[in-house]
């Protein structure tokens, strides 16, 4: 709520319903852009201060950052002609949230990932995989995954000297049949889908559900988990 603490900055003077309502965040120089419940922000590191705010119908996730241009998928709410929700991807520019391009999706992107001058999208759908796009948001190709006898849909995805790295959602069934491994390992695959690795995530937790974010650091792959209040380190070897 703003109070400043004995030899610290002040906090970030956000109201309680913004702090539970908020969903994603991205560094971004001195200030960090956050998504939510109806909003998506630009945030001053130094005092909190609310620098830039684009209000959505529902819910703005960030995704990923590119140069000066920010991904973010935005739920805009119930399409009146068919009753299910309407998503769109936008490149907004990440200082003024000035919209340069977007496009309409069928379906919501959980996670992204940058490389080069393409944007890797999830969505939960298994049949689609990945989607990739160009930082126009042109659509370029699908990526299929292969490799394993079977996959869950994509909850986080991140990308690294040419290796994806993606958790599944939790696909539940029997511990003696394959699929129970959905959403309990973590993937590394080419760029085309082909599984190279797939290690067991011993999480003292039911599932991977209760990972909440995936982020890398230089040559580290770091999980939160939730449910026990731990981050997971893994250190990523060279291919």
């Amino acid at each position: 709520q703003g109070k400043r603490s004995r030899n610290s900055a002040p906090r970030c003077a956000l109201s309680k319903w913004q702090i539970c309502n908020l969903n994603s965040m991205l560094l971004h120089e001195d200030a960090m852009v956050v998504g939510g419940q109806e909003v998506l922000l630009r945030i001053r590191l130094s005092d909190g201060a609310a620098l830039v705010q684009h209000d959505v119908h529902s819910k703005a996730t960030v995704l990923a950052l590119a140069n000066d241009r920010l991904f973010v998928c935005v739920d805009d709410g119930d399409n009146p002609d068919t009753g299910d929700d309407s998503f769109f991807l936008y490149a907004f520019n990440v200082h003024t949230f000035e919209a340069h391009w977007h496009r309409e999706l069928g379906q919501e992107v959980v996670s992204a990932a940058i490389c080069g001058d393409e944007l890797y999208a999830a969505v939960p759908n298994i049949s689609t995989g990945l989607l990739v796009f160009n930082h126009d948001l042109d659509y370029l190709r699908p990526v299929h995954f292969s490799g394993l006898p079977c996959f869950g849909w994509p909850r986080f995805i991140a990308i690294h000297r040419e290796r994806l790295y993606m958790i599944e959602f939790d696909a539940g069934g029997d511990p003696d049949e394959p699929e129970w491994l959905i959403g309990r390992r973590l993937l590394v695959l080419t760029l085309d889908g082909v599984t190279q690795q797939s290690l067991y995530l011993q999480l003292d937790v039911d599932s991977c559900d209760s990972v909440t974010s995936m982020h890398l650091h230089e040559d580290e792959l770091w999980l939160t988990n939730a449910s026990e209040r731990q981050i997971s380190v893994f250190k990523i070897l060279s291919p």
